[in-house]
Protein backbone atom coordinates (compact mmCIF):
# COMPACT_ATOMS: atom_id res chain seq x y z
CA UNK A 1 0.00 0.00 0.00
CA UNK A 2 1.31 3.57 -0.85
CA UNK A 3 1.27 5.52 2.15
CA UNK A 4 2.47 9.20 3.03
CA UNK A 5 4.89 9.36 6.15
CA UNK A 6 1.66 9.97 8.22
CA UNK A 7 0.31 6.95 7.66
CA UNK A 8 3.23 4.70 9.52
CA UNK A 9 2.43 6.30 12.76
CA UNK A 10 6.04 7.16 13.85
CA UNK A 11 7.32 8.45 16.88
CA UNK A 12 6.85 12.53 16.20
CA UNK A 13 10.58 13.14 16.58
CA UNK A 14 11.42 10.71 13.67
CA UNK A 15 8.61 11.92 11.70
CA UNK A 16 9.80 15.22 11.98
CA UNK A 17 13.20 14.85 11.24
CA UNK A 18 13.02 12.78 8.28
CA UNK A 19 10.46 15.52 7.27
CA UNK A 20 13.53 17.65 7.56
CA UNK A 21 16.22 15.48 5.70
CA UNK A 22 13.64 14.92 3.15
CA UNK A 23 14.11 19.06 2.03
CA UNK A 24 18.11 18.42 1.80
CA UNK A 25 19.98 18.43 -1.06
CA UNK A 26 22.34 15.38 -1.04
CA UNK A 27 23.67 12.86 1.08
CA UNK A 28 21.85 9.41 2.08
CA UNK A 29 19.35 8.22 3.85
CA UNK A 30 19.84 4.91 4.81
CA UNK A 31 16.58 2.73 5.87
CA UNK A 32 17.30 -1.12 7.73
CA UNK A 33 15.83 -3.86 9.32
CA UNK A 34 15.73 -7.40 8.06
CA UNK A 35 13.35 -9.11 5.29
CA UNK A 36 9.23 -7.89 5.90
CA UNK A 37 10.07 -4.75 8.11
CA UNK A 38 8.39 -2.37 5.85
CA UNK A 39 11.62 -0.63 4.55
CA UNK A 40 10.52 -0.57 0.93
CA UNK A 41 7.15 1.18 2.46
CA UNK A 42 8.88 3.48 4.17
CA UNK A 43 10.90 4.61 1.34
CA UNK A 44 7.95 4.96 -1.12
CA UNK A 45 6.01 7.25 1.77
CA UNK A 46 9.20 8.98 1.71
CA UNK A 47 9.25 9.77 -1.70
CA UNK A 48 5.45 10.78 -1.55
CA UNK A 49 5.85 13.46 1.42
CA UNK A 50 8.85 15.03 -1.33
CA UNK A 51 6.24 15.79 -3.72
CA UNK A 52 3.46 16.24 -0.91
CA UNK A 53 5.59 19.35 0.96
CA UNK A 54 5.92 20.82 -2.40
CA UNK A 55 9.24 19.54 -4.37
CA UNK A 56 7.56 18.13 -6.78
CA UNK A 57 9.84 19.78 -9.15
CA UNK A 58 12.56 17.89 -8.00
CA UNK A 59 13.60 15.43 -10.87
CA UNK A 60 12.66 11.86 -8.82
CA UNK A 61 14.20 8.39 -9.98
CA UNK A 62 14.07 5.25 -8.42
CA UNK A 63 16.26 1.65 -9.34
CA UNK A 64 14.07 -1.17 -7.95
CA UNK A 65 13.90 -4.95 -7.97
CA UNK A 66 11.32 -4.99 -9.07
CA UNK A 67 8.94 -2.14 -8.97
CA UNK A 68 6.46 -2.25 -6.12
CA UNK A 69 3.91 0.42 -6.55
CA UNK A 70 3.25 3.13 -9.37
CA UNK A 71 5.01 6.25 -8.10
CA UNK A 72 3.12 9.41 -10.48
CA UNK A 73 5.71 11.85 -11.43
CA UNK A 74 8.51 9.31 -10.46
CA UNK A 75 11.03 7.73 -12.97
CA UNK A 76 11.16 4.29 -12.30
CA UNK A 77 13.35 1.63 -13.65
CA UNK A 78 13.51 -1.80 -12.59
CA UNK A 79 17.24 -3.83 -12.13
CA UNK A 80 18.10 -7.07 -13.42
CA UNK A 81 20.82 -8.12 -10.36
CA UNK A 82 21.82 -11.16 -12.44
CA UNK A 83 21.90 -9.25 -15.61
CA UNK A 84 23.72 -6.15 -16.89
CA UNK A 85 21.70 -3.80 -15.39
CA UNK A 86 22.14 -4.34 -11.61
CA UNK A 87 22.36 -2.07 -8.81
CA UNK A 88 25.50 -0.41 -9.08
CA UNK A 89 25.66 -0.23 -12.93
CA UNK A 90 22.01 1.20 -13.11
CA UNK A 91 22.56 3.77 -10.53
CA UNK A 92 26.00 4.68 -12.53
CA UNK A 93 23.79 4.83 -15.69
CA UNK A 94 20.81 6.89 -14.20
CA UNK A 95 23.73 9.70 -12.57
CA UNK A 96 24.38 10.75 -16.62
CA UNK A 97 20.65 11.85 -16.00
CA UNK A 98 21.22 14.09 -13.36
CA UNK A 99 18.48 13.47 -11.13
CA UNK A 100 18.32 14.91 -8.08
CA UNK A 101 16.48 12.57 -5.29
CA UNK A 102 17.22 8.84 -6.34
CA UNK A 103 15.74 5.49 -4.36
CA UNK A 104 17.98 2.45 -4.74
CA UNK A 105 15.71 -0.67 -3.46
CA UNK A 106 19.03 -1.81 -1.42
CA UNK A 107 22.74 -2.12 -0.95
CA UNK A 108 23.83 -5.77 -1.37
CA UNK A 109 27.20 -5.41 -2.27
CA UNK A 110 30.32 -2.96 -2.05
CA UNK A 111 30.08 -1.96 -5.73
CA UNK A 112 26.70 -0.63 -5.26
CA UNK A 113 27.35 0.99 -1.76
CA UNK A 114 30.39 2.83 -3.83
CA UNK A 115 28.04 4.15 -6.16
CA UNK A 116 25.51 5.30 -3.86
CA UNK A 117 27.72 7.19 -1.29
CA UNK A 118 29.46 8.28 -4.45
CA UNK A 119 26.11 10.25 -5.74
CA UNK A 120 25.28 11.05 -2.08
CA UNK A 121 28.09 13.29 -2.00
CA UNK A 122 27.91 14.66 -5.28
CA UNK A 123 24.59 16.59 -5.01
CA UNK A 124 22.10 13.93 -4.78
CA UNK A 125 19.55 13.03 -2.08
CA UNK A 126 19.71 8.84 -2.45
CA UNK A 127 17.45 7.09 -0.01
CA UNK A 128 18.04 3.63 0.05
CA UNK A 129 17.40 -0.07 2.18
CA UNK A 130 19.72 -2.04 3.48
CA UNK A 131 19.83 -5.53 5.63
CA UNK A 132 21.08 -4.51 9.61
CA UNK A 133 19.43 -5.33 12.69
CA UNK A 134 19.95 -1.90 14.29
CA UNK A 135 21.32 1.81 13.31
CA UNK A 136 24.51 1.14 14.76
CA UNK A 137 25.23 -2.02 13.28
CA UNK A 138 24.82 -0.80 9.72
CA UNK A 139 27.26 1.58 9.84
CA UNK A 140 29.89 -1.47 10.68
CA UNK A 141 28.35 -3.18 7.99
CA UNK A 142 28.57 -0.47 5.51
CA UNK A 143 32.08 -0.30 6.96
CA UNK A 144 32.51 -4.23 5.89
CA UNK A 145 32.10 -3.53 2.59
CA UNK A 146 34.44 -1.03 2.39
CA UNK A 147 33.57 2.04 2.75
CA UNK A 148 35.44 4.16 4.24
CA UNK A 149 35.20 6.13 6.99
CA UNK A 150 35.31 9.47 6.11
CA UNK A 151 32.81 8.81 3.34
CA UNK A 152 30.65 7.13 5.98
CA UNK A 153 30.91 11.16 8.07
CA UNK A 154 30.42 12.33 4.74
CA UNK A 155 27.87 10.69 2.97
CA UNK A 156 25.71 9.28 5.97
CA UNK A 157 22.69 11.97 6.94
CA UNK A 158 20.96 9.55 9.29
CA UNK A 159 19.62 5.72 9.54
CA UNK A 160 16.08 4.63 10.27
CA UNK A 161 15.93 1.20 11.59
CA UNK A 162 12.80 -0.82 11.80
CA UNK A 163 10.53 -3.44 12.78
CA UNK A 164 6.62 -4.30 12.34
CA UNK A 165 4.72 -5.43 15.46
CA UNK A 166 0.98 -7.03 15.49
CA UNK A 167 -1.32 -4.43 17.16
CA UNK A 168 -3.32 -6.07 19.61
CA UNK A 169 -6.98 -6.36 18.97
CA UNK A 170 -9.62 -4.40 20.40
CA UNK A 171 -11.23 -7.48 22.09
CA UNK A 172 -7.92 -7.73 23.88
CA UNK A 173 -8.38 -11.31 24.27
CA UNK A 174 -5.39 -12.84 22.84
CA UNK A 175 -4.86 -15.51 25.40
CA UNK A 176 -7.98 -16.92 25.09
CA UNK A 177 -8.95 -16.85 20.96
CA UNK A 178 -9.42 -13.60 19.72
CA UNK A 179 -12.47 -12.62 17.98
CA UNK A 180 -14.01 -12.73 14.66
CA UNK A 181 -12.49 -9.13 13.35
CA UNK A 182 -9.12 -10.64 14.40
CA UNK A 183 -9.58 -13.78 12.78
CA UNK A 184 -9.13 -15.21 16.69
CA UNK A 185 -5.22 -13.97 16.67
CA UNK A 186 -5.98 -11.15 19.25
CA UNK A 187 -3.87 -9.10 16.88
CA UNK A 188 -4.83 -6.60 14.51
CA UNK A 189 -3.10 -4.68 12.06
CA UNK A 190 0.60 -3.59 12.44
CA UNK A 191 2.75 -0.98 14.08
CA UNK A 192 6.10 0.57 13.13
CA UNK A 193 8.94 0.67 15.81
CA UNK A 194 11.65 2.80 15.10
CA UNK A 195 15.25 3.93 15.96
CA UNK A 196 16.69 7.04 14.14
CA UNK A 197 20.84 7.61 14.55
CA UNK A 198 21.78 11.02 13.40
CA UNK A 199 24.85 11.03 11.92
CA UNK A 200 24.76 14.86 12.18
CA UNK A 201 26.14 14.45 16.05
CA UNK A 202 29.36 15.05 16.40
CA UNK A 203 29.78 12.15 18.90
CA UNK A 204 28.74 9.70 16.43
CA UNK A 205 30.53 11.48 13.33
CA UNK A 206 33.85 10.97 15.25
CA UNK A 207 33.14 7.11 16.29
CA UNK A 208 32.80 6.58 12.90
CA UNK A 209 36.02 8.13 11.24
CA UNK A 210 37.79 6.58 14.92
CA UNK A 211 36.06 3.35 13.85
CA UNK A 212 34.29 2.43 16.79
CA UNK A 213 32.64 -0.92 16.50
CA UNK A 214 28.49 -0.98 16.54
CA UNK A 215 28.41 -1.33 20.29
CA UNK A 216 30.25 2.34 21.23
CA UNK A 217 28.35 3.47 18.26
CA UNK A 218 25.14 2.35 19.57
CA UNK A 219 26.13 4.12 22.78
CA UNK A 220 26.64 7.38 22.04
CA UNK A 221 23.66 7.42 20.09
CA UNK A 222 21.54 6.16 23.36
CA UNK A 223 23.59 8.99 24.73
CA UNK A 224 22.27 11.52 22.42
CA UNK A 225 18.49 10.96 22.57
CA UNK A 226 18.30 7.67 20.59
CA UNK A 227 15.59 5.74 22.04
CA UNK A 228 16.33 1.76 21.13
CA UNK A 229 14.13 -0.25 19.21
CA UNK A 230 13.71 -2.62 21.80
CA UNK A 231 12.71 -0.27 24.35
CA UNK A 232 9.87 1.26 21.76
CA UNK A 233 8.58 -2.26 21.35
CA UNK A 234 8.25 -2.33 25.68
CA UNK A 235 6.89 1.00 25.78
CA UNK A 236 4.16 -0.21 23.37
CA UNK A 237 3.60 -3.12 25.46
CA UNK A 238 2.71 -1.10 28.40
CA UNK A 239 0.27 1.29 26.16
CA UNK A 240 -1.54 -2.40 25.52
CA UNK A 241 -1.03 -1.51 21.60
CA UNK A 242 0.87 -4.83 21.51
CA UNK A 243 2.26 -8.19 23.93
CA UNK A 244 5.45 -9.28 25.23
CA UNK A 245 5.11 -12.39 23.14
CA UNK A 246 5.02 -9.92 20.02
CA UNK A 247 7.85 -8.44 20.97
CA UNK A 248 9.85 -11.97 22.32
CA UNK A 249 8.54 -13.10 18.51
CA UNK A 250 9.87 -10.04 16.77
CA UNK A 251 13.29 -9.20 19.02
CA UNK A 252 13.95 -13.01 20.70
CA UNK A 253 14.89 -12.88 24.20
CA UNK A 254 17.58 -10.93 25.84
Amino acid sequence: EYRFLSDLKLPTTIADSLKSLLQRTSGLLLVCGPAGSGKTTTLYAAFREIQKGGFEFRSLCTLEDPVEAILPGVSQSQVKPDGDFNYHRGLASLLRQDPEVIMVGEIRDPQTAQVVFQASMTGHLVLSSFHAGRAADAVSRLADMRVEPYVLRTGLLAILAQRLLRRTCSCRRHDTGGCRDCHQTGYRGRLVVAEMLQCSSVDIANAILRREDARRIQELAVATGMVPLRTVAENLVEQGLTTSDEVIRVFGIE
